[in-house]
Formats: structure tokens, C-alpha cells, sequence
């Protein structure tokens, strides 16, 4: 860049820096070109003065990398990693340290984060300067992925190929393989299509041509630049799913997985992000433990707190979402400790909110969920949050029993699911801004609070991002259409034993039936109906194993189980798993 027009317009540079600056932090900085860079027995510079000898030949004070952010080494000139008089890196590039970059107490997953983020950055300067000089872009996926250890249980060794045959989420495909002549040649195409040939190509693809396509960070900013913030979006949703083979309704469950994904991606930068990091959503099929996916293997056996990863039927860890197929559709599983969860509630976009939270948001976007996050914990009782109040109201014996007392189902797990971190905070507010929140809180037993209008009431601190993400009118969209999907299964159910006595035999169904928890349990209504369900699964076979999603039918020999028994509650620290499923009943 001309050094004299750095010099003419250096004032205004350094005033639109601190602009930017303002706009994407949530601190108010009053005067940022005058803050003092560090503290020491010295008069300190200010960040103006250091952005001066990015701008000035001859700035009123030279500060170096040291005095500005106490790193000590300094490079005199741009470097070409020059090899046998050969310039290796063209045009040269400014070296910068970024050991100051995170805070000395980061983790490893925001160390990752942080990684991606700088990655990303450098490189996009990078190719910018590439095509001002006339040269051709480089570079392919530069993040990485973090997988949470599973403790002191030594992971299973992965299976030859992926689950499906298809290429492990978040792989470089690029860097393993070339693409083939026809999908380079698809790819090129995509940018320029219409909505509906697009969406018809992406359908025939294989998912491994899927992540080469969502790994291209060329051809996702292509996309993000040439496309509407809709279409985009609609584009990345089949790009982000992984539907591996062992799923009941495969076409089913990635249409709304789809669709549930199509209304949190309307922000282009935090879907960009999402791509090109890795992310992906994979439908667990319903009668299989997550654990057995390639995508969570490393989580089997492990705990989280007191919970068994084995049984859990949703989490996101080392960029992947797990979105059941039963929680999708409606229907329940076979997996012993699974659970159902209350009509309506949708584990899938409380999973896939921390995938934005995790890997899609800047840091000064977490760093503002944090802010609001503390400040909703220090009102104490008088915070209003996304499961309902805090803890649940004293039971007052002299006024009956009309006063709905929660329990708490560990010590110290007395309140609400939503205020045990800013993970769990942020997915369940994502839920009630999308309608999909619905039911009891099972640490309080109090209903959860559930809709955009009641965010607009009542949370209004994180509501310009929620609105930059998911839209100031969020599409409403049917989740978890338990009650509905449960009415039909018993019509044909019905059916069946009606066909199966007409014709004087029955005939074995193709799988043992799934366990069918009370209507009354997850819908929060009347079971009435429940004995025909009951009758039916009778004469169909024996049970498939004992009812987890709630108290079993009362019946000769039954015996009411408790989900206590099987599923404890999450953590309150690092958990970014969805919350154990409401089994009071009520």
C-alpha cells in the first residue's frame, strides 16, 4: 500500500479503526485511540500513538511490538521465507505475534477457537493482497477440530470407514484427496444457479463431496458474496447435514434438520464460519446410542458429571451437533435412559445454538453473552430466564397443594437449566426466541418461558443478536411433533393388529416396537388414549425394555421406574448437552 496514502489519511484511518472497534464490542470505550497500551513504571503509549507507526514514516513515538503487547521479538522487514534466493511467500507478509491474543486463563477448545479465527483472518488478508498483485488464491481449510477427552476410558479404535460410508465431519477433503472433474465443475456452476437447482444438485451429492464443498473456503465466500443472505443459507443447511445409514426415515429427518437449520443461519459470516471450521449436525438414528457414530466414538463411556454420554441423546462436541432422528420426527427411541422430551421442545436447535455459539460467533460476541450471562446471575432471584424462575416456589402447606414444587435432583442443581452457564443460557434463549422451549424445567419443575414475544418482554439484552441470527420474525416451524406423530403410530398400529386378526395370524413387525412412554408425561395433558396404545403394543410383542421417558403404565406387574434411576442431570460447568428430559408427569 502507497506510503503516501497512508500518511495523507491517517488520521481518518485510525478514527474509522476505533469506530469498527466500537461497533463489534459491547464495552463502552469512550476514548480507545487514547488508551493506554500497558501499565508500567514508564508513562505508557497509547494505542493511537501505535497505530501511528503503522500509518506515520515519522510517528511522535516509535513503540514496539514489546512496548505495546510485551512481546519481544520484532522483525525489521516483511518476510519472503527465502530459500536458495528464492522467494517463497509472495507478495511478503508482516509477521505478528499472537501470544497476547487470549487471556492467560483460556482452555484448549477456545485456544482452538481462537486459532480458527486468527487463521481465517490471515488468510482472507492474505489472498486479498494475492489478487492486487495479480496471482492466483491459495490455501484450503486452516482450522482445526477439538474433541473433549472421554476421561480415564480410552477411546474405541474408529471403524474402517465412516458411519454411512461417507467422509468423517470436519475432515479436509481437500487436502486428502483432489476433487473430482465433475464436482469442480459443479462447483463452479453453484454460485450462478437458481435457489431450486441448487438445492437439486446438493440433494444427489454423496456426503463426502458435501464436506469438499462446505470445506472450500474459495467457494463458500463465492457464495456468501454472490448469494442473498436466504439463499445462502438455504444452500448451507444441506451442506451442514450428515444423515448416516441406520436412520429409520433418513429422507424425513434431513428435511427438518433442514429446515430446522435454515432458520438459525441468517447471519452470512457466522454461517461462513460454520462451514468452513468444520461444523456439522449429524442425525443420530433412533435406535442406536449416539456413541456408536464415528462422529462422538471418542465420548463412549464417558460421563458428564453424573450423566452417561452412552444414553444421552443430544450434545455437541469437537464441532459436531447431535440431533436425534425420534426428537426430528416426533417419535421416541429404543435406547435404554433415552427419554422423550415434551412436544414441541427441540433438542436439535438447542444443540445447533451452541454450534453458533462455540464456533460460529466473534469473540466479542461470546464475550457479550458472557457480560449479560453474569449480569442476569447477580440479579439473583429477581432475573427472569428462558426455563422460568430461578428455583422453584416454597411449598406453603397451609394453601394446598396447588403450588407446583420442583425438585432438586442433585445437590446444588436447585435451579433453573438456562442459569447454570452462558452455553446453556444462550441455547435456551435460542429456543424460546424459536419458539421450540417448550414444557418444564426439570431441575424446577416450573414451565419454561417459550416464544419471540416473551424475549422481546423480557430478555431484551441478547435481542439484536438473536435478530442478526435467527431474524426479527423467526419462521415458526412444527418441533418435536410428538403428540401428533404418537396419534398416527397408534392409528397404524391399529391397523396392523385389525389386519393381522382378519387374517388369522400375526405377522412380526420389522422392528421391536420402541417403547411408549404416557401421553400425559410429554405433552403435559391427558393420557387418555394411552390404553389403547398399551393394548396394542400387547398383542404386537413383548416390551421392548422398560419405559424411560417417564413413570410406566400402572399394569399387572408393572412397576413405575423413575428416570433417576438412568439419567442424572448435566453439569453446570462446560456442559453443552440438552437438559434431561421432564419426567414429573405434569
Amino acid at each position: 500500500m502507497p506510503r503516501a496514502f497512508l500518511e495523507s489519511e491517517a488520521e481518518r484511518l485510525a478514527d474509522g479503526f476505533a469506530a469498527t472497534f466500537r461497533e463489534h464490542t459491547p464495552h463502552e470505550v469512550p476514548d480507545l485511540l487514547g488508551l493506554a497500551l500497558r501499565r508500567g513504571p514508564r508513562v505508557p503509549g497509547t494505542t493511537g500513538q501505535y497505530l501511528d507507526n503503522l500509518l506515520r514514516a515519522n510517528p511522535e513515538r516509535v513503540i514496539d511490538q514489546h512496548e505495546a503487547l510485551a512481546v519481544r521479538t520484532n522483525y525489521g522487514a516483511p518476510d519472503t521465507n527465502t530459500a536458495d534466493g528464492v522467494r517463497r511467500i509472495d507478495p511478503p507478509v508482516v509477521r505478528l505475534e499472537t501470544r497476547p491474543y487470549a487471556s492467560a486463563r483460556s482452555t484448549a477448545e477456545t485456544v482452538e477457537q481462537d486459532y480458527g479465527t486468527l487463521a481465517r483472518f490471515s488468510l482472507d488478508l492474505y489472498n486479498d493482497a494475492r489478487q492486487q498483485h495479480g496471482l492466483p488464491l491459495v490455501g484450503g481449510p486452516v482450522t482445526q477440530t477439538y474433541s473433549p477427552p472421554a476421561g480415564d476410558t480410552a477411546p474405541d479404535a474408529p471403524d474402517a470407514g465412516p458411519t454411512g460410508g461417507s467422509t468423517a465431519p470436519g475432515a479436509d477433503t481437500a487436502a486428502t484427496a483432489p476433487a473430482s472433474p465433475e464436482l469442480a465443475a459443479l462447483a463452479a456452476r453453484l454460485p450462478g444457479m437458481e435457489r431450486a437447482e441448487r438445492a437439486a444438485a446438493l440433494a444427489l451429492l454423496p456426503e463426502g463431496d458435501r464436506d469438499a464443498l462446505a470445506s472450500d473456503r474459495i467457494l463458500v465466500r463465492a457464495l456468501r458474496d454472490g448469494l442473498s443472505a436466504e439463499d445462502f443459507a438455504a444452500t448451507a443447511a444441506p451442506l451442514l447435514v450428515r444423515v448416516p445409514e441406520g436412520v429409520e426415515r433418513p429422507v424425513s429427518a434431513r428435511q427438518e434438520a433442514e429446515a430446522q437449520l435454515l432458520r438459525m443461519l441468517g447471519d452470512p459470516r457466522t454461517t461462513e464460519r460454520l462451514l468452513t471450521s468444520g461444523t456439522r449436525l449429524i442425525v443420530v438414528p433412533r435406535d442406536r446410542a449416539m456413541t456408536s457414530l464415528d462422529a462422538f466414538r471418542h465420548l463412549k463411556g464417558a460421563r458428564t458429571d453424573q450423566r452417561a454420554l452412552d444414553t444421552m441423546r443430544g450434545v455437541f462436541a469437537g464441532g459436531h451437533t447431535a440431533a436425534t432422528e425420534e426428537n426430528l420426527l416426533g417419535e421416541t427411541t429404543s435406547v435404554r435412559g433415552g427419554g422423550a422430551y415434551q412436544d414441541g421442545y427441540s433438542t436439535t436447535t438447542h444443540e445447533f445454538a451452541h454450534a453458533i455459539h462455540v464456533k460460529g460467533l466473534s469473540r466479542a460476541d461470546r464475550q457479550w453473552i458472557a457480560d449479560v450471562y453474569r449480569a442476569k446471575v447477580a440479579q439473583g432471584e429477581a432475573a427472569r430466564w428462558p426455563d422460568g424462575p430461578l428455583r422453584a416456589p416454597k411449598a406453603d402447606p397451609g394453601k394446598g397443594s396447588d403450588v407446583t414444587v420442583g425438585k432438586a435432583q442433585e445437590a446444588g442443581k436447585d435451579t433453573n437449566y438456562s442459569s447454570h452457564n452462558e452455553l446453556e443460557y444462550f441455547a435456551q434463549l435460542s429456543n424460546a426466541y424459536l419458539g421450540t422451549n417448550t414444557g418444564r424445567d426439570p431441575y424446577t419443575g416450573q414451565p419454561r418461558n417459550n416464544g419471540a414475544d416473551w424475549v422481546h418482554r423480557h430478555d431484551r439484552a441478547l435481542l439484536p443478536l438473536l435478530e442478526r441470527l435467527y431474524g426479527t420474525r423467526p419462521q415458526r416451524v412444527t418441533a418435536n411433533p410428538f403428540t401428533a406423530t404418537q396419534a398416527e403410530n397408534e392409528t397404524w398400529a391399529g391397523f396392523r393388529a385389525l389386519w393381522d386378526r382378519a387374517e388369522g395370524t400375526l405377522r412380526p413387525q420389522p422392528h421391536t416396537p420402541a417403547p411408549l412412554p404416557s401421553l400425559a408425561a410429554v405433552t403435559g395433558g391427558s393420557s387418555s388414549g394411552y390404553t389403547a396404545v398399551a393394548s396394542i403394543a400387547a398383542a404386537l410383542g413383548p416390551s421392548s425394555g422398560p419405559v424411560t421417558s417417564g413413570p410406566s403404565p400402572d399394569g399387572p406387574g408393572g412397576t413405575p421406574l423413575s428416570m433417576e434411576d438412568f439419567l442424572p442431570p448435566p453439569t453446570v460447568s462446560t456442559d453443552t448437552s440438552i437438559p434431561p428430559p421432564d419426567t414429573s408427569g405434569r
